[in-house]
């Protein structure tokens, strides 16, 4: 099961997402991380080429995609970069075609919706192949990350554990191909690779 941080309107959720995302920039700091995610896309996504970086920032996390090979877009709520597109992630299939891209990658991201089965759907309608998803352990929702899984209040949370709470999310059965957790600086991450049928 999740849980989401309620909010008074849309309008207040998207302006506390605004203002996090202007303090918020991912540059140096994840490429070592970008290029592990960019191998495991590889690796679960071997065909996959075209990516959607969904809540990227700055344009140093399409970049990254760029010189590994991929056609990679980035969009976000806020950015000072001309390279990402301002799109609000709960609205993916009204800004893109069906199937477009191949993977979605979500850096940090999917726990700011407010509305995450309305995102996942979304994904699913714009990406053919699947998508990975990483996402901090932490125990209690607010304001920055209103969204919140059992599993992300674990740090030894399992496979099982994570394809529960997606699949009650999304109330059919999601196939979890790869999951595992990692640190970043003091952070513990959990990685959820997705793979859509």
């Amino acid at each position: 099961m999740h849980k989401v941080f309620n909010f008074k309107s849309y309008e207040d959720y998207l302006r506390s997402q605004w203002q996090h995302a202007k303090t918020q920039f991912r540059t140096v700091e994840r490429k070592e991380n970008r290029s592990s995610d960019i191998s495991t896309i590889k690796e679960t996504f071997p065909n996959a080429k075209k990516i959607i970086c969904i809540g990227a920032r700055d344009k140093s996390e399409v970049i990254s995609f760029r010189q590994s090979g991929f056609e990679a877009i980035g969009i976000d709520v806020f950015s000072n970069s001309e390279e990402i597109k301002l799109v609000d992630m709960h609205r993916l299939s009204t800004t893109f075609e069906e199937n477009y891209f191949d993977v979605a990658y979500m850096s940090h991201s999917f726990e700011h919706s407010v509305d995450p089965k309305a995102v996942l759907e979304g994904v699913m309608k714009v990406c053919k192949m699947g998508c990975m998803i990483i996402l901090p352990i932490m125990q209690d929702v607010d304001e920055k990350d209103p969204t919140l899984f059992e599993f992300m209040k674990k740090e030894e949370a399992t496979l099982e554990e994570a394809k529960r709470d997606l699949s009650d999310l999304m109330m059919t059965d999601v196939n979890i191909s790869n999951f595992f957790y990692r640190k970043h600086k003091k952070t513990l991450e959990s990685v959820v690779c997705i793979k859509f049928s």
